[in-house]
């Protein structure tokens, strides 16, 4: 059940989140005028999505798409982008103003203090799954997924590219 009005508790975490995701909203603003956005993403995308094969279930499973989304809207919106190359102090404080950003959007949406429906509700809930739930949930299904929908169209894989979605899903 939602929290309503009257939950002071749940205010108190509403208004901490929302302050948290305003101060997160500052620092990207900041890196993005100080360093080139473009940087920042490709260096936050290596960061939290390259990795030995079968380590990186959170690229699709986790938090990790919501936080690339994010750093995408945030940093392409800054009017006055930075062209210097990131440091790794810089991608280190992107990596946890992502973080706290995705964090303080979830918080705030279950504990945002307003009376409710239960579709509200339901839509609030599913709203909070959407951002961490995604994709298949094991290989086997994505390789599946990526024979089925590509499969058909090996041959022409094959002449434009040189290898078939049937080859390079099993790898």
């Amino acid at each position: 059940m939602q929290p309503s009005e009257g939950d002071s508790p749940f205010r108190m975490f509403y208004e901490r989140a929302e302050a948290e995701g305003v101060e997160a909203e500052k620092l990207l603003t900041a890196l993005a005028e100080t360093y080139s956005p473009e940087g920042l993403f490709a260096a936050a995308f290596v960061f939290l999505v390259v990795g030995p094969k079968d380590s990186r279930s959170d690229t699709i499973h986790g938090d990790i798409p919501a936080r690339l989304e994010r750093l995408v809207f945030h940093l392409w919106r800054c009017p006055q982008p930075g062209s210097q190359p990131p440091d790794v102090e810089a991608v280190e404080r992107l990596l946890e103003a992502a973080k706290s950003l995705l964090a303080a959007a979830m918080v705030g949406r279950a504990v945002k203090p307003r009376a409710t429906d239960d579709l509200t509700e339901l839509i609030d809930r599913l709203w909070i799954d959407a951002q961490v739930i995604r994709g298949s949930a094991y290989p086997e299904q994505t390789s599946e997924e990526i024979l089925e929908i590509a499969g058909p169209f090996d041959a022409s894989f094959l002449e434009l590219l040189g290898a078939t979605p049937s080859d390079l899903a099993p790898i």
